[in-house]
């Protein structure tokens, strides 16, 4: 039988504030962005390595900014990837220390990710493989996009099986 009167709606507002609690502490970025140089093959290196993780490029609505490409998981509307042109139209240019990791969800994943990235103009920064120091489970792989932005694509197995020696620790 539904609730009526003020207490029926102050449980429902209780209700809906809990639920938008839960999606705050799943969700922590709204979005990431990079800078690129060139849209058209910004489009092509992304398409490929973010397929194997689940994010598809969406349309951007024109807001008088930068033209710019996103990615997101279907379904849902955040997070976002954004690649764009710098908005003061000045060349793109890579962080020093900056990088942006994306969660994979299986090795196979990752695997599949890298080589995609690899096949579309990336530079390799650590093949894919198990990185024991930073934790059980951790299985990852760094590269630059093919406009130097630092990328890192990581599976975290939390209670596994496998071997999680790293790949230069396992006997030959």
């Amino acid at each position: 039988m539904p609730s009526t009167g003020l207490a029926g709606v102050n449980r429902g507002l209780w209700r809906e504030k809990q639920a938008f609690r839960r999606q705050r502490k799943e969700r922590v970025f709204s979005h990431v962005t990079v800078g690129v140089s060139d849209l058209a093959r910004a489009g092509r290196f992304y398409d490929a390595f973010l397929l194997p993780l689940g994010l598809y490029r969406r349309p951007v609505i024109p807001d008088g900014g930068p033209a710019s490409l996103c990615w997101c998981r279907s379904g849902d509307l955040l997070p976002r990837f954004y690649a764009y042109l710098p908005f003061n139209g000045r060349p793109s240019s890579h962080g020093n220390g900056s990088m942006v990791a994306f969660l994979a969800p299986s090795v196979e994943a990752v695997d599949a990710a890298y080589g995609q990235a690899m096949r579309r103009g990336g530079t390799d920064e650590g093949e894919p493989g198990w990185r024991q120091r930073y934790g059980p489970g951790y299985y990852g792989a760094y590269l630059r996009d093919p406009d130097s932005n630092k990328l890192h694509v990581v599976c975290r197995l939390a209670h596994t099986t496998v071997d999680h020696r790293s790949v230069d620790e396992r006997p030959l």
